[in-house]
């Protein structure tokens, strides 16, 4: 039977963690949606733990009485997976502590509600930066770790979670475990790409690379499908291309008739950015480009890395000027075998409703290292294809989620493994089972191991 947070609990969480509890109407509107604007469920109150001890305690004081709750970051899912529906919400943005960084080793620990700017910008300062960045650095260290991570470079580096060192995990008994990949490897596993599911990051130790001076970037545009996806295979194994990320956008051109009657007909053009790291002499461009085969060459960046790594936050603070913000974003996110692209991309493009919007991506993936509980297609190598609209407004709900629906089980009929931050749609039992495969029953006995009284739950996953 579910256990219910009651009003006696509130002073008692209090006294038993020492962290502050919020009841008020504005403090659980305020979390009661992610960033998705997709699911609304507002919790019972919020909490927010200062010190890793206060979140052991509100942990231990939910799990002595059986009471669900859900961590929350900075709140950038999409399908509730950082909601609560009438539990405790709990808030990781104070514990936002870096430690000093060991230079020696190139790592870093911190706490979850970090930001990936403010870890960023520490590194920077000892000449390092993370191996693998999200292009959103707003978003917290334990959210991203908690979805896995997947940057402009994750065809050379992999994820975020692969450069994980170390990690300190709130588990469902309210206990502080220290975990890595050779002393209590099994909790480190299902935590790290685990949506919390397993137990709550509160510290955890990057792994930082040299930064380079500066970064070239060629934006390079093409007028057709395969040759773009020719060239984006080839600069992947290209070990000089340091980032590589790939685009399209559309172009309504009049109308075309059809089985379902007359709809736009749309012009795609396709894009490659491929950035190079350098200290002094910037690549030049016929050498660094001369297995490629672009329409054009329309632009050539050339930037301090530290100017590099924010290169995305006009299109963020385009989106909140224009209030595109606080639409809807049905984000999809999907990891393909490389293989299946050439005959599936077309198919893809064809139905999706021109309401999406441009700026769909594909970044590539080193999966080689294969975590146990992160799913991906079988191989060293996927695709990551991204659906990212700046936003939906609410009157398209209604046309959208279907369609997107329909492309979610297309992907997944070829292979394709969804990535799990995004907009996930229904998430019962049948498909966690589908998209885990043979590590499902391993996940189980983990999740009954770490969250014995199943205390971890969300919107997305409320039965734990």
């Amino acid at each position: 039977m579910r256990s219910v947070w009651s009003d006696e609990d509130a002073a008692g969480l209090t006294v038993a963690s020492g962290a502050s509890v919020r009841r008020d109407t504005a403090s659980r509107a305020a979390f009661a949606e992610d960033f998705g604007h997709l699911v609304s469920a507002e919790p019972w109150a919020v909490v927010s733990p200062r010190s890793v001890e206060e979140l052991a305690g509100v942990v231990a004081f939910a799990a002595a009485r059986r009471l669900p709750l859900c961590a929350r970051g900075r709140g950038y899912s999409q399908s509730g997976q950082s909601l609560s529906a009438g539990d405790l919400s709990v808030d990781l943005s104070r514990l936002d502590r870096i430690d000093a960084i060991d230079t020696d080793r190139a790592q870093v620990q911190c706490e979850p509600g970090v930001r990936w700017r403010e870890l960023t910008a520490a590194a920077l300062r000892h000449g390092l930066v993370p191996t693998v960045l999200p292009l959103n650095l707003d978003m917290s260290v334990g959210g991203l770790l908690s979805a896995g991570g997947i940057g402009a470079n994750s065809h050379r580096h992999g994820l975020a979670v692969d450069h994980v060192t170390e990690l300190h995990v709130v588990t469902g008994s309210g206990e502080v475990n220290r975990c890595t990949p050779a002393h209590e490897p099994e909790l480190f596993s299902a935590v790290l790409a685990g949506l919390g599911r397993c137990g709550i990051i509160a510290r955890a130790s990057v792994q930082l690379r040299r930064a380079p001076a500066r970064v070239r970037t060629f934006h390079l545009v093409y007028g057709d499908c395969d040759t773009w996806l020719a060239d984006q295979d080839r600069m992947a194994g290209d070990a000089r291309a340091q980032y590589l990320e790939a685009m399209c956008w559309m172009g309504a051109k009049g109308f075309r008739s059809g089985s379902g009657g007359r709809r736009a007909g749309v012009q795609w053009l396709f894009g490659i950015q491929v950035g190079f790291e350098y200290d002094r002499e910037p690549p030049e461009q016929t050498e660094s480009l001369r297995a490629l085969s672009p329409w054009r060459v329309v632009h050539v960046d050339d930037e301090a890395v530290s100017d590099f790594v924010t290169r995305y936050q006009p299109r963020f603070d385009g989106m909140q000027r224009s209030g595109a913000w606080q639409q809807l974003h049905p984000w999809l996110e999907c990891l393909l075998p490389v293989d299946r692209l050439p005959a599936l991309l077309p198919v893809i493009l064809d139905q999706l409703p021109l309401s999406l919007g441009d700026g769909h991506r594909l970044i590539g993936v080193d999966t080689s290292k294969r975590l146990p509980f992160f799913a991906a297609p079988q191989g060293a190598r996927a695709t990551c294809l991204a659906v990212l609209p700046t936003g939906v407004s609410a009157n398209e709900r209604g046309e959208v989620l279907p369609a997107l629906s329909r492309l979610d089980g297309l992907l997944r009929e070829a292979g394709g493994k969804r990535y799990l931050s995004g907009w996930l749609g229904a998430m019962d039992d049948a498909r966690w089972r589908e998209h885990l495969g043979d590590a499902y029953q391993r996940w189980s006995v983990l999740k009954r191991r770490f969250d014995p009284g199943t205390i971890f739950r969300s919107a997305l996953f409320p039965a734990g």
